[in-house]
């Protein structure tokens, strides 16, 4: 009788354990995708992207070979997303709003100027 209580108790708890890693996964969390090009239209592989709130970085990722990026698990609020790449160039987008939830496409977004040597920061 211990035994069956036992196990009881324990799959109790290995079921319990597994719904809550279930609803464990990160919630309120949204994400923000696009793509970056060069001012000739050309995807840019290896371009930095980053996430600003209040001055601070909050995540930044790379660009794949075809200058797509996405960067997620972001809480909800507004940012403003800085990407750039030595010696091709830098842009920003102030106001990306991200939500619970969703994706947040950007677009394209073009990088312009040479920029200092620390554009892709």
């Amino acid at each position: 009788m211990r035994l069956t209580s036992l196990l009881m108790a324990t799959l109790l708890l290995v079921g319990t354990g597994a719904a809550l890693a279930k609803t464990g996964t990160v919630t309120g969390t949204g994400t923000v995708a696009g793509s970056v090009v060069d001012d000739c239209g050309q995807p840019v592989e290896s371009a930095r992207v980053s996430l600003w709130l209040n001055e601070q970085c909050i995540g930044y990722t790379l660009s794949n070979g075809s200058g797509n990026f996405l960067i997620e698990n972001l809480s909800s609020g507004t940012y403003t997303l800085r990407a750039g790449k030595k010696q091709v160039g830098q842009a920003e987008i102030e106001g990306v709003i991200v939500s619970d939830g969703n994706t947040t496409n950007v677009g394209v977004i073009m990088l312009v100027g040479q920029g200092p040597h620390g554009a892709g920061s």
